[in-house]
């Protein structure tokens, strides 16, 4: 049986990111369940407001709980954000192109 260590944290963020820290927990706690993979709350620091955490540190142990921790969710949806933020970069930079090669549409060149 494993026992990994996960850390969520606001930082330095404003109030919403201890709020958000909270609703993660929430969700570890709940994925972890579903999972099969015993989480429980190590450490907490409280956030500005009640119910808010600035971090809550997990220890999570179980047969899968390496894998739950591999954040394996986390880095295909940072894939998938990659490749959203390529397709907008791209679309930025033929826009720039398209005014530089087009030109203003309205302007008129006289002779």
């Amino acid at each position: 049986m494993s026992k990994v260590h996960l850390l969520l944290s606001a930082g330095r963020g404003p109030q919403e990111c201890s709020w958000a820290v909270a609703e993660l927990a929430r969700r570890v706690e709940e994925d972890a369940r579903r999972h099969g993979v015993a989480a429980s709350r190590a450490e907490t620091v409280a956030g500005p407001m009640a119910g808010t955490y600035k971090s809550v540190l997990f220890r999570l142990h179980g047969a899968g709980a390496e894998s739950f921790a591999a954040l394996r969710m986390i880095r295909e949806r940072l894939e998938q954000g990659d490749a959203a933020a390529g397709q907008a970069l791209t679309t930025a930079r033929w826009r720039i192109h398209d005014d530089l090669v087009r030109g203003d549409p309205v302007r008129t060149e006289r002779p």
